[in-house]
């Protein structure tokens, strides 16, 4: 059940698009590779790096991610 969240979570907030597979009881969201979205992926990237290379404490880096998602929505909305 938590795998499957975070699994939808990654898809959603990494692609801006997916797709839906059902089979029978099965279904399963795949994500469209072409409409990935580089800015959560770059956060994942440096939150992965803080927390399994410099074994940072998880809710620090959560602060560091939030505020880098912050600062890149900031960014964006004064661009348009």
């Amino acid at each position: 059940m938590i795998a499957n969240l975070g699994l939808y979570f990654a898809v959603h907030t990494l692609f801006a698009r997916s797709r839906a597979i059902t089979t029978g009881p099965l279904n399963l969201q795949l994500p469209d590779l072409s409409s990935i979205r580089p800015i959560p992926v770059a956060i994942a990237v440096i939150a992965a790096a803080l927390i399994f290379k410099l074994k940072w404490p998880v809710m620090r880096v959560l602060g560091i991610s939030a505020a880098l998602g912050l600062a890149a929505g900031l960014a964006q909305a004064a661009l348009h």
